[in-house]
Formats: C-alpha cells, structure tokens, sequence
C-alpha cells in the first residue's frame, strides 16, 4: 500500500514474518503517573517525556499563524502543513518512546502488574491543564502496546484496580490520605518510601495474588518476589 502524508510518500508492506521477543524473568508491579510515567516495584523510575507540553509553544505559533491565512489561499494550506508536521512530529516521539519502553519491560520481566485506568473518566473530570498531560502520556496506548508484546513473548500483563493502591502503606496494609503535593508516603509501620514505588508494589502484590489464584504463576514465584526487592535498573534510554 501507497500513503502519503504532509507531502510524504511512505509504502507499507505487508509480511507473515514475525518477530519473537524473548520475555524476561521475574515479577514486576508498575504505576503509571504524570511526573514518573512509570515507578515500579524494583524502585526504577522514567520520567514523563510530554511530547506535546514541550512543543506547546511551537504548536501554538504555528496554529495562531494558520488562522491569520485567508481560507482557500495556498499560504494556509502552506500554513496547514506545518500545523500537521508539528502533530506528526509529536505522535512520532511519543510512539517511539512508548514502543521502546513497552519493549524493555517486556524483555525484563514475564509477569508485568499495571493499573487498569479509566483514562476517559479521567481526563473527563480533571482540570484543562492536568487533562492535557493525561492525554500527553498516552497510557492507555502503552497498556495495549505491553499486551500486545506480551502475547507475542509468552509473557502475562496482569490488570488491577488502582482504588487505595496510592494511600495503602506497601509494609503494612494501613490506609492513609496522600494529597497529590505529598511525594514520600510516611507510615507510623516505620515505612517510607516515594508514594509512587509504593503504590507500585501494592499493584504488584494484587495483581500476583490474581496470578496465584487463577494459577498464572506458581506459589514459588509469588513467595520469592515478596521478599526480594533489589532494584533492577532497565536498559531504556
């Protein structure tokens, strides 16, 4: 197939080929934020790239530009074009960044635990500027991309209800207010640790109890990654 798009052509083929990818070993919980774009179980954490935030600016000269065109005229088709190259630009990096991401995770481990978000209900009730970045971060996209690879190595991606996973202490079990502005979760257990690792492995520890009881890993698994918790440190860059 032929396609053009922004004044390039691009031809898609079409193979029965496929790529096998090698899962990883081990047991993960993952949580999926706005500064972190992921803290997991193991401690790591990646940084929210937000693709669009950073060309924000670009994008809305370009776009104040195209509505200064007359209609019709070439100069806002011309002007059109470099609305949609910025957009195309932005979706390129962000796609790049979530399918390397999604790789990584995939060739490290061979049980993932991630939240099962409503991304709609979210951005829905969020105010304009925390709406944005839901969207920017595309999580919803790097879930079907983790699955997506995971099928393909034989890996499992374990879906869990985020409800209390922020405000549970990870040692404990005590459940405590944590406003968004508080980053270190403080329990009276003696437990203190970034609030997104720990919400992290509370994800992890519920979604391996899914996993034992519907015979997805083996009890042996489960009971070696509770009491291991070494960091792991990913080869994404």
């Amino acid at each position: 197939a032929i396609k053009k798009s922004n004044n390039k052509w691009y031809a898609i083929l079409l193979t029965d080929g496929k790529k096998d990818i090698q899962k990883g070993i081990g047991n993960v919980g993952i949580d999926l934020g706005i500064i972190n774009f992921i803290a997991d179980s193991n401690g790591n954490r990646i940084e929210s790239p937000l693709f669009l935030k950073k060309d924000l600016k670009k994008l809305k000269v370009a776009q104040q530009n195209l509505f200064r065109k007359k209609k019709g005229s070439a100069n806002r088709r011309k002007a059109r074009s470099i609305v949609s190259k910025i957009h195309e630009n932005i979706e390129n990096k962000r796609d790049d960044f979530l399918h390397k991401l999604s790789y990584d995770y995939i060739t490290s481990y061979d049980t993932i635990c991630i939240e099962k978000l409503n991304i709609k209900d979210m951005s829905q009730k969020d105010k304009y500027w925390n709406k944005r970045n839901i969207l920017d971060c595309s999580w919803g996209k790097f879930a079907s991309l983790l699955k997506f690879k995971a099928e393909s190595a034989g890996a499992k991606v374990i879906e869990v209800n985020p409800r209390n996973t922020t405000k549970t202490c990870s040692c404990c079990g005590a459940i405590k207010d944590m406003p968004i502005t508080q980053r270190i979760y403080n329990c009276e257990c003696g437990n203190s640790l970034d609030r997104d690792i720990n919400s992290a492995r509370n994800i992890l520890a519920q979604g391996l109890g899914i996993a034992e009881s519907e015979n997805i890993v083996s009890s042996s698994s489960v009971k070696q990654e509770a009491i291991s918790s070494t960091p792991e440190v990913l080869g994404y860059e």
